[in-house]
Parts: C-alpha cells; structure tokens; sequence
C-alpha cells in the first residue's frame, strides 16, 4: 500500500510538471519601433473633468485562430490600478457597439527600467476568448480607477485608432497602441516526462501483481492448514 501511494504521488508530480512547464505565447503584438518616451491616446472612463473621459480602440488580426488567455500593455504619467478590457467585431468603419468580451480586473504592474513615467501592465483573461484567423477584431482598454486621473495608453503615431468620447462619439486618432495579446498553449509532455509516467505505470502494475500473489500465497497456505 505505501508502495503504491508512492507511485502514485509521483504520477501526480510528473502531471503538474509538465503544466507548469506550459508558457503563454504571444500571438500578437504592436510595440514602439524604437524610444517609448512616445505618445499616449487618452482612455479613461472616471477623469476629474467628463470632457477627458474617453475610451480608445485599436484594431488587429490574428495569423491564425487562437484563444487569448493574458494580455500586456504600456501606459504613461502614472500607474492606474483598475482597467476594463474588452474585445470587439468590426462592423463598419469602427467596433461593434457590443463587445464580444469585457473583464474588470487589477493588472500586475511594473515600472519602466528606463523611463519613470511609464508602467507595464499585465492581466489574466481566465478562459479568455478564441478569435478566428485573419479577421478584423477591436481592442479597448479603459482606466476605471478612481483617482480622478486621466490615464494615457502609450502609443506612436501611424496607426489606425479611435478614440469615443463619453457621448459614444468616435473620431480618429491614428495611433498605434502598444499592447501585446497571449495564449496559453495546451500542455504537452515531453519524452523524458513520458517517460516518467510510463516507469510510473509499470510500478503500479507491478505493485498490484505482487499484492495479488502474496493473497494468493495466504489463501493456499491457509487452506493447506485446513485439510491437515
């Protein structure tokens, strides 16, 4: 019995090893071409003036159909520390009026190595959202903190964002928002943890096969007593 726990709890380490072992890929990304002490479009839902509070989109396209699972983005000025992210179709000449998907949440965040007044941020999706290859998706990602702040989301120029006002007004800001999106690939064991798993099998069975022999033994022995 000790023998086979200790079996089976190296089976359930060989499992969690080859999870953990699973890291998120990027399957999209705009970032600055070169210095990131660029531009920022305003996008924040609750500014100290309503006039400052805007929400802005940046659109994309997957090379091939994927599941976002995490998210990273860049901000200026000053850390936020409450976000709503959501994804939208295309219709039109701007996002759909409905988002496919839309999360509240508390990115992790980190200060720029090379300039104060910008901040990384990064945020789990949970099961997040799978988007079909070569198709025209939005992103938004909107400051929700309530510092009374107006957030910028770092940029540069040359892109194709919009920026709606707290009207639901759109208007262009030809910005090329930094963000990059992130999926979580299935994880698959390697030869040496398929390995593991297989030895893992044979002690089992090898386990179960001496506890039935020595039952076996038991029971002739007992019934050989018997017939004495």
């Amino acid at each position: 019995m000790k023998l086979f726990s200790a079996v089976l709890a190296g089976l359930m380490l060989v499992g969690t090893l080859a999870i953990s072992n699973a890291k998120a890929t990027v399957i999209y990304e705009q970032g600055p071409s070169g210095t990131k002490n660029t531009n920022a479009a305003t996008s924040d839902g609750k500014a100290f003036n309503s006039n400052f509070e805007r929400t802005a989109f940046d659109d994309f396209r997957l090379s091939s159909a994927s599941t976002v699972t995490s998210l990273t983005w860049m901000g200026k000025v000053f850390p936020s520390t409450t976000f709503e992210i959501g994804f939208y179709a295309h219709s039109g000449s701007r996002p759909a009026s409905t988002p496919l998907f839309q999360i509240t949440l508390d990115p992790v965040i980190t200060q720029d190595s090379d300039f104060s007044f910008v901040y990384h941020y990064e945020a789990d999706l949970g099961a997040g959202l799978f988007l079909e290859a070569d198709t025209r998706y939005w992103l938004s990602i909107t400051d929700v903190s309530d510092d009374l702040r107006v957030w910028g989301w770092l940029a540069d120029q040359g892109g194709s964002s919009l920026s709606r006002n707290n009207n639901g007004v759109f208007s262009n800001s030809n910005l090329n928002l930094f963000f990059s999106l992130n999926s979580n690939p299935v994880a698959v064991p390697e030869p040496a943890t398929l390995s593991l798993f297989g030895l893992g099998l044979i002690g089992l069975s090898a386990a179960g096969l001496r506890r039935r022999n020595s039952m076996a033994s038991r029971m002739s022995a007992r019934d050989h007593f018997r017939c004495i």
